[in-house]
């Protein structure tokens, strides 16, 4: 018989799977910016309301792309003003 995991283990897992869709395409996830630059989701968003991180969006649904986070990165720019 199958075990059913919980709310919060579905949860983890759904959040899994689209990190990992993402991670294929052409941009980045708030979610996925965050956990990589050891930030909160709500400071990613600060930063790409205030256009310190570029973004696109589409209906409400902000991305990063991944090509300018992937530079950020490369660049070691540990400060963000």
């Amino acid at each position: 018989m199958a075990k059913h995991l919980g709310t919060k283990a579905c949860q983890e897992m759904r959040e899994l799977k689209m990190e990992l869709k993402a991670a294929n395409s052409d941009v980045v996830l708030v979610s996925e910016a965050a956990r990589r630059l050891k930030l909160s989701e709500g400071f990613v968003y600060e930063l790409v309301r205030t256009g310190k991180l570029p973004r696109l969006s589409c209906g409400g649904a902000v991305r990063i792309p991944r090509q300018a986070f992937e530079r950020l990165i490369a660049e070691g720019d540990n400060e963000v003003k």
